[in-house]
């Protein structure tokens, strides 16, 4: 027995027979309170009648009455109003700053055999998510509600992650911008990379040099650290010897060159060639945070990220190594991913920060245009019947997979829920 199912089960109050506390007064629960996730009380603002006296106030609920102890509340003011402990085991009484014991319920007793069984099978379950082979038998409309609740909480969660950026950026919405499309040009691998080279590199630095293509590759191949080596073409010589003197002129610092991983990645994703079509995207368009904001349709969304690398490029993944020629575009899934995990989530933080609801449906209607990704952990998904064919549902997916599946948060789940009622 967890403290985490105690909880469950006096928050749904799914407690079996009569209700009596160790001094054998009949309990009645009126309202089990709110639920607290933060320091303090369990539960707060419950209403329970104990014997013939009402109570309101807070109810705290350990695995065993001494955990109270063990917890360091014996000297807590915040616990000397709990007006009844809740324990799955009374091994210690407890009692007040004052010394008046405190009225305990142990619910040994009252406990559903079979829902704790189910709650140890899919607590111990070494599935892909605990719950697959009983998720066939979820009604879809408690399924499409887990999601509802998973895209709320991963755009919100993305928010808070663009808020807190946008004041390390001096409440700059196109810094930030250019922050996050960098970051997500180094997908999941050099995501953090790419980070560090746009923060390394003020953007305003860039719009000064916009109108001239190979200052901005200079720039940005030299911040990266790419630029140290003896070079035999003269494309990287003159990059190194344009971003000598930008790099003097502004001050800069550039990343280490061992940042960079290339190991097992698809020559199409190298960070070189990913840095030579961010540089192009970044002279092609300037004010991208407005033109998100004003973009009606994906397709519009879609031609504001569409860029190619220069010459150079089309016969070289990386310096000084030829290769077959080919022009290289930014690939549609690579658009796609940097549509999904910086431009929608700017366009639902932009309209949650200044209360434009219309903002943040459209970000959500955007997320519905767009397919879904391509992945084993969606190939799972659909192979467990759940749809994943719009970006809505695949992001949805994703929150659900990655912070309640892996974890087994099953309490917390309306699918887990669901199961275990």
């Amino acid at each position: 027995m967890t403290e985490e199912f105690l909880h469950y089960l006096w928050r749904f109050q799914l407690l079996n027979g009569r209700l009596v506390s160790t001094a054998g007064e009949e309990i009645l629960v009126i309202r089990p309170g709110d639920h607290n996730t933060d320091e303090g009380p369990d539960f707060s603002n419950a209403r329970i009648r104990i014997g013939s006296t009402l109570w309101a106030g807070n109810v705290e609920v350990h695995v065993r009455s001494s955990d109270w102890q063990r917890h360091g509340h014996t000297e807590n003011m915040r616990y000397d109003n709990i007006i009844l402990h809740v324990v799955g085991e009374d091994d210690q009484p407890v009692s007040r700053l004052s010394r008046e014991v405190i009225p305990t319920l142990c619910v040994r007793e009252n406990i559903d055999l079979s829902l704790m069984a189910v709650y140890e099978e899919l607590k111990l379950a070494r599935r892909w998510v605990p719950c697959e082979n009983l998720l066939p038998k979820v009604d879809t409309v408690k399924q499409q509600g887990m999601l509802d609740r998973m895209m709320a909480e991963r755009m919100l969660r993305k928010s808070s992650g663009i808020s807190q950026l946008l004041e390390s950026s001096q409440h700059s919405w196109e810094e930030v911008t250019y922050i996050l499309v960098a970051r997500n040009f180094g997908a999941r691998v050099n995501a953090q990379v790419f980070e560090w080279l746009a923060r390394s590199l003020p953007y305003r630095i860039i719009q000064r040099c916009r109108d001239q293509k190979l200052r901005v590759e200079a720039l940005l191949f030299g911040q990266a650290g790419m630029l140290h080596d003896h070079f035999v073409d003269e494309y990287p010589r003159k990059l190194r010897q344009e971003y000598q003197l930008l790099q003097k002129k502004y001050s800069l610092v550039p990343l280490h060159y061992d940042l960079w991983n290339f190991l097992r990645l698809r020559p199409s994703s190298f960070p070189t060639l990913r840095i030579a079509q961010l540089a192009d995207l970044l002279c092609r368009q300037s004010g991208l945070f407005s033109r998100f904001l004003s973009a009606e349709d994906i397709g519009e969304v879609f031609s504001l990220l569409e860029c190619q690398a220069s010459d150079y490029w089309d016969t070289h993944y990386i310096f000084d190594r030829t290769s077959r020629n080919r022009i290289k575009n930014l690939g549609t899934e690579a658009i796609e991913l940097v549509i999904i995990n910086a431009a929608i989530p700017l366009v639902f933080t932009y309209g949650h920060y200044i209360g434009r609801q219309e903002l943040k449906d459209r970000s959500m209607d955007l997320l519905r245009q767009l397919p879904g990704e391509k992945n084993i952990m969606m190939h799972k998904w659909a192979e467990l019947g759940m749809a994943v064919s719009d970006a809505w549902n695949t992001q949805a997916l994703i929150e659900l997979k990655e912070n309640y599946c892996d974890r087994k948060k099953c309490l917390h789940c309306v699918i887990g829920n669901t199961i275990l009622s």
